[in-house]
């Protein structure tokens, strides 16, 4: 019979409470990066490599659910913000050109990271389908593959008739 044994938890074992979670989200929302909140802010006294690692750890996938969430909801904030410079009465003013040509680099940059984080700001928005696709290839050279291939068709006519039962207008 083999012997049940356990491991004591280590003790430099990370634990990241639900308020520094919050706190984490709440600067991702406001446009800061976790680059900067980990390195600039120091929001938490742990490194961005150990929140990654804490992150990927299986236990773990509803605060990585919060964390991407509030990532794309911060490149939400960012291009907001970029609305707002360009929404902004400009003609009474003289700007710099370098001002200009750095807010445009911004904006590509920003354009780029929103259509690759969030769909919501992209061109290629995944699609659902509901479509099966059999592609059968046979010469019936067996009554069992012949008996197969009548199966399969009269499974996929009474499929398309329940399709087009369900989809019928009421009156």
């Amino acid at each position: 019979m083999s012997e049940i044994t356990t491991k004591e938890t280590s003790k430099n074992e990370l634990i990241i409470s639900n308020s520094d979670l919050s706190t984490v989200e709440e600067l991702l929302v406001s446009g800061k990066t976790l680059t900067e909140i980990f390195s600039d802010q120091k929001v938490l006294p742990i490194s961005l490599y150990k929140f990654h690692s804490w992150l990927r750890k299986p236990e773990n996938k509803e605060a990585k659910s919060r964390i991407l969430e509030a990532q794309k909801l911060g490149v939400q904030t960012l291009v907001d913000l970029l609305l707002g410079i360009y929404m902004q009465d400009i003609s009474g003013r003289q700007l710099d050109p370098n001002v200009i040509a750095w807010t445009r680099e911004k904006t590509k940059f920003i354009q780029f990271l929103a259509t690759k984080i969030t769909d919501l700001y992209s061109d290629n928005k995944p699609q659902e389908s509901n479509v099966k696709q059999t592609i059968t290839v046979s010469w019936l050279d067996s009554p069992e593959l012949q008996r197969q291939y009548l199966d399969l068709e009269a499974e996929e006519l009474q499929e398309v008739k329940t399709r087009e039962i369900s989809e019928k207008p009421s009156n």
